[in-house]
């Protein structure tokens, strides 16, 4: 099969929004297919692109710097500028006549905003059916703003068509594909739910004795953003606490990510690694002691957020704390034995916590992951859009 995938970013940063995209076009290429990949950020994975199959087009995009853009959006309710990203990349595609009878379908991967309106195009102009990867919510978020109630008509309406005329639409999150479900029943049967995951390949490292970071204490490691100096202040919190135990030869805090600042009298017992790369985060994690997840305090109750590095933290042997408010991250992992919650105001509670449930939290566990395989995940939703294509009538005639 010949694909056109849309998605905005397929780099090698480790955010969610890189890695999910480019699992799934890992996948379908292991699969023989074709993929003619449209994105606005260079340069893609080499792992992918080292792939003869897969052909990239680069189209700038300046949304950000263009004032002209967002006054628009801003004047006429248009609920997201990458609206102009998306008709740019629209005419790109109609500019590919030669190769367009070669497509099956097309393929847009991205919180569902304006970029899905390629789909809407492509399918009404050109004949060409499409899936759409929403991944999380968008009218429902809280982390979203529509500046006046004509931005969020304008949302719900995008929302509406593209759910209506795709051929599946698939969610990262379940809660998020049941209130679609139930919002569109008419539509419910092509709703799907493929969460995040872990790469097969970190979980085939996971058996080699000698792969990963050997700390020389317990350690507790944090792998992700400082959201906007909220990591900094809880963990430079956390390493005084630490000292003034006199816990420092039996405990010590390792990090990675960017925006998080080691004040100068807690360098003795943690270390901060910056800004690295995917397989580094990887090596960090592995011999991890305590893995500390979180989401910061203006997550509301009922959540519809799950830290992406939790689902390779439940790969590993380590417990794993959740500090967040009660949400979807609860109700995915409450089952998974080595996993403890704590909420937004047990924070100050944590090295207490730490302290009384050492035995506990040092100890290793053996977790059924198979469902955060990111291979099986994905092997599902392949299987998904086959039946798509092996019943679509448009698809067979072309054939």
């Amino acid at each position: 099969m010949r694909i056109i995938i849309v998605a905005p970013d397929v780099t090698d940063t480790g955010l969610a929004a890189s890695f999910r995209i480019s699992v799934i076009i890992e996948s379908l290429l292991r699969e023989g297919h074709s993929i003619l990949l449209f994105t606005s950020t260079l340069p893609v994975k080499k792992e992918l692109t080292s792939n003869s199959s897969l052909e990239v087009v680069h189209v700038v995009n300046n949304r950000q710097a263009n004032f002209f853009n967002k006054g628009f959006s801003k004047l006429f309710g248009i609920p997201d500028p990458m609206v102009f990203w998306a008709l740019k990349v629209f005419l790109r595609i109609l500019n590919n006549r030669r190769q367009l009878k070669e497509i099956d379908f097309c393929l847009l991967s991205s919180p569902p905003h304006s970029l899905h309106i390629i789909g809407l195009l492509c399918k009404r102009i050109l004949g060409i059916p499409f899936f759409s990867d929403f991944r999380d919510d968008w009218m429902g978020s809280h982390r979203l703003n529509h500046l006046t109630k004509l931005h969020k008509y304008f949302s719900a309406l995008v929302e509406k068509k593209v759910i209506n005329e795709a051929l599946a639409v698939f969610c990262a999150i379940p809660v998020v594909a049941k209130d679609f479900s139930q919002k569109f029943k008419e539509n419910s049967d092509k709703i799907f739910v493929f969460t995040n995951g872990f790469k097969a390949s970190f979980r085939e490292k996971l058996l080699m004795g000698n792969y990963g970071e050997s700390y020389s204490a317990r350690t507790i490691v944090y792998c992700g953003g400082g959201y906007k100096g909220f990591v900094t202040k809880k963990i430079n919190k956390l390493a005084s606490e630490i000292q003034a135990l006199g816990l420092s030869s039996y405990w010590q805090i390792v990090t990675a990510g960017p925006n998080i600042e080691v004040f100068p009298e807690n360098r003795k017992v943690w270390k901060h690694y910056g800004l690295v790369s995917p397989e580094r985060v990887e090596e960090l994690m592995v011999k991890a002691s305590v893995h500390l997840s979180l989401l910061p305090e203006e997550d509301l109750i009922d959540s519809r957020v799950i830290p992406l590095k939790m689902y390779s933290q439940v790969a590993t042997k380590g417990s794993i704390i959740f500090i967040g408010n009660r949400g979807v991250t609860n109700e995915v992992f409450n089952n998974q034995p080595g996993v403890f919650f704590l909420t937004i105001n047990e924070w100050n509670e944590l090295m207490p916590f730490i302290v009384k449930n050492q035995n506990i939290l040092t100890a290793k566990y053996e977790r059924n992951v198979d469902e955060f395989d990111y291979l099986n995940i994905m092997s599902d939703m392949i299987k998904v859009i086959g039946g798509y294509f092996e019943n679509s009538k448009f698809l067979s005639s072309k054939k």
